[in-house]
């Protein structure tokens, strides 16, 4: 009777053997794809920090360059200047009139 119950063992533990391998294997395998995971998500986390502050640094650029001080310095530094005189043109009076 021992002698079938040491088979039985025997048998079960020849069953077990692989089946523990495998789910230990496997096991390993997601520690591995999980701490991959990770590295990545911390990557991709890092690389949307930096593209918010682009972002923000671009759009505080555009509010400045289209602020009409900045037009205006601009405009001076190009040659552009104040008219002395201002013409006002009615729509009596004819522009380019043929002769």
């Amino acid at each position: 009777m021992t002698k079938n119950i040491n088979q039985k063992k025997s048998k079960l533990s020849l069953f077990l053997l692989p089946v523990v391998f495998v789910l230990l294997m496997g096991t390993v395998f997601i520690s591995i794809e999980a701490s991959t995971f990770g590295d990545k998500l911390s990557r991709i986390r890092k690389q949307e920090n930096l593209l918010s502050e682009s972002n923000k640094n671009l759009s505080d650029k555009l509010v400045k360059s289209s602020s009409l001080t900045f037009v205006e310095k601009k405009a001076e530094e190009l040659g552009y200047k104040r008219p002395e005189k201002i013409f006002y043109i009615t729509e009596k009076e004819a522009v380019a009139k043929l002769p």
